[in-house]
């Protein structure tokens, strides 16, 4: 069910890598002033093509890790133990450094979203009509989408395209769904179900996150159980690194860990953090903390997440799961908590953790029937917690979301990015009136 770029780059990596840089930062590449002619056939080889679709692939899923570690930060998943001054800002909720790093972002993903339509054009200028039933453009397709839904998580507010109006988060979510149909529809031309999957399972959080709900719920009931999309990085210094691991993972910078509000959960001698309704061991939280262990600054406790060990572990964007946690977040919405419920007890005993060292299903006891909605709120939010943890900036989304802001992190506290500075000075529909607008906070 897995599919791995690792190869893809072995077998393309210098060709990928020319792609990637061209991409994003030359234009000749992929517009020429006859689209009909090109003066290099070369570029138009099926393996040129295919390094080219790698690059931009590879483009949105080598930032996931460093956008993770940034969202987990601001959140209740990780806090800074380390010596560098922004990340403590950005821990701590200070808005200067939420706007350079939030500006940061935002350009990755709308660099990697014009990468995205490039290759498009040039997909449908080589390969005609082919294009639409070509796994080379579903996937671009997609990434383009899934840049879109990502923008929309990370800021609240976005262009809708290069020097176009500025938007929403949820016009950003609106924004990705016709794109990951379109994906999903010419993917299950090509007769591969794994992209076509990754598509629909983006399509499903994007309809959440925008209030369509019977839609999401469409999309996520068609996704297996087993399914998983990784964003994939290497153990070697040529590509893309895991940065929960290289910035913090015990033996390296040790510059984040656990948030502090979870330490008391955590079975120091077993390794993980206990479930607060049961006190059984949740697999799917692997965190150590050996005696008085300390982070980066030698001051603060540290306690070790274990679900990334390795520099090249793959982070999952989108699985199963987390389907079946969008069924019952629908069925909450719609007043259901016996199905809400039960949901979240099939996740409860069959999920697992992907890429930790115990794979086995989390095998928790199921959770006794209520009538009281928010008691299923505070269920499906604590399984949400462990299911999605360090994965994409989703815990930050909930606490968004249902507007757990001030509960749980505190007053005051900037809830997503403002518009970066470049739309700001470059944007032409950019007005005094919307500078410094955008910065939603936890109530007072």
């Amino acid at each position: 069910m897995r599919w791995n770029l690792k190869s893809a780059r072995r077998s393309a990596a210098v060709l990928a890598s020319g792609a990637v840089a061209l991409a994003v930062g030359c234009s000749d590449f992929l517009e020429v002033s006859d689209p009909g002619r090109y003066t290099d056939d070369a570029l138009n080889t099926p393996i040129a093509l295919a390094a080219l679709a790698n690059g931009v692939q590879d483009n949105l899923t080598s930032a996931i890790s460093g956008y993770s570690y940034s969202l987990g930060e601001m959140s209740d998943e990780y806090m800074h133990t380390g010596t560098w001054n922004p990340d403590e800002d950005l821990e701590r909720g200070r808005t200067p450094t939420l706007t350079n790093q939030g500006g940061q972002s935002q350009n990755t993903w709308l660099s990697v979203r014009t990468a995205s339509q490039k290759a498009q054009e040039r997909f449908r200028t080589v390969m005609g009509d082919t294009a639409s039933r070509a796994l080379l453009m579903a996937r671009v397709v997609a990434v383009e989408g899934w840049a879109n839904l990502i923008l929309g998580m990370s800021n609240c507010e976005s262009p809708k395209a290069p020097d176009g109006e500025i938007v929403s988060d949820i016009e950003m979510y609106k924004l990705s769904i016709p794109l990951l149909t379109n994906a999903a529809n010419i993917a299950q031309a090509s007769g591969n179900t794994q992209y076509k999957n990754w598509a629909i399972g983006g399509r499903a959080r994007a309809n959440l996150f925008a209030g369509n709900f019977d839609a999401a719920l469409a999309d996520a009931q068609t996704i297996p159980d087993a399914y998983v999309f990784y964003a994939s990085f290497t153990s070697s210094g040529t590509g893309a690194q895991n940065s929960f691991v290289t910035l913090s993972y015990r033996g390296r910078n040790k510059a984040a860990g656990l948030d502090q509000r979870h330490w008391a959960s955590v079975d120091t001698i077993a390794g993980f953090v206990r479930d607060p309704w049961t006190n059984a061991l949740d697999k799917r939280l692997p965190i150590t903390h050996p005696r008085n262990e300390r982070g980066g600054d030698g001051v603060t406790q540290h306690y070790n997440e274990e679900v990334y060990r390795d520099p090249g572990d793959d982070i999952p964007m989108t699985h199963g799961w987390e389907m079946r946690l969008i069924e019952a977040e629908v069925a909450w919405r719609k007043g259901d908590l016996v199905k809400a419920m039960e949901r979240i007890n099939y996740v409860r005993a069959n999920a697992n953790c992907y890429t930790c060292v115990d794979k086995n299903p989390a095998g928790l006891a199921p959770l006794p029937a209520t009538t009281d909605a928010n008691r299923v709120l505070d269920y499906l939010l604590r399984e949400r917690f462990a299911s999605l943890f360090l994965q994409g900036g989703q815990r930050m989304n909930d606490l968004y979301r249902f507007n757990k802001g001030k509960e749980v992190l505190g007053p005051n506290r900037p809830m997503k990015h403002p518009l970066t500075t470049n739309e700001i000075l470059l944007n032409t529909h950019v007005n005094g009136s919307l500078v410094g607008r955008c910065m939603p906070m936890s109530p007072a």
